[in-house]
């Protein structure tokens, strides 16, 4: 294991973790985080992070949402040339997407029918508006009010007040990313450059 902290920026609370799991995951020590001010506020700060990453290892991610035909292309448009040490992916579409690819242990986490979930769900076009309306379906008054918030005619109205610890906790603890890695190719890719990195600062400590 290097012994070098990996410094992690996102987009917001819910993609920090997941970030920190990954790297944890592959044997690495998550370091300072930044970021979670949403994407236009990392967009600006992405250059002054590369020019941080030609020493010290960084992890960003930055979701696609409908900012460009691809990944590759989003990717390139914001940072052409990565630094030595940056690891900067691009999550497709949003990082709630990587989160329902578990889709067995999401379902089994928040009592949901496996059925429900989609079996692509990089497919998505909003993958976070499909979790707020698969967490409505949560039998449990108190569970449910607590991950949606729902207005008087039924409809969602946004997130509940628990979502983002909720999410935060299923992320550390319940989200497997290598199943999660067989629905996503975005974050199948994501684990192969983490390891690249991850072997990169191995030869450095040689």
């Amino acid at each position: 294991m290097s012994n070098v902290p990996i410094t992690i920026a996102a987009e917001g609370l819910i993609d920090t973790a997941v970030l920190r799991r990954l790297v944890r995951d592959a044997g690495l020590i998550p370091g300072v985080e930044f970021g979670k001010r949403g994407k236009g506020k990392l967009d600006k700060q992405l250059m002054g992070f590369n020019n941080a990453a030609r020493i010290g290892p960084w992890l960003v991610a930055r979701d696609l949402d409908h900012d460009a035909a691809c990944a590759s292309a989003l990717r390139r448009k914001l940072l052409a040339e990565p630094a030595p040490y940056m690891c900067f992916r691009i999550v497709v579409r949003e990082v709630e997407a990587w989160l329902l690819a578990d889709a067995d242990a999401f379902a089994d986490h928040f009592k949901l029918s496996k059925g429900q979930l989609s079996a692509a769900p990089e497919q998505i076009d909003d993958a976070k508006g499909s979790m707020l309306s698969l967490l409505k379906k949560i039998s449990s008054r108190a569970d449910r009010e607590a991950m949606v918030r729902i207005d008087r005619s039924g409809q969602i109205s946004g997130i509940g007040p628990e979502f983002n610890s909720r999410l935060t906790q299923f992320a550390t603890n319940v989200w497997r990313p290598a199943k999660a890695a067989t629905r996503s190719d975005s974050l199948s890719r994501t684990l192969r450059r983490i390891e690249d990195l991850r072997l990169k600062l191995a030869q450095k400590a040689q």
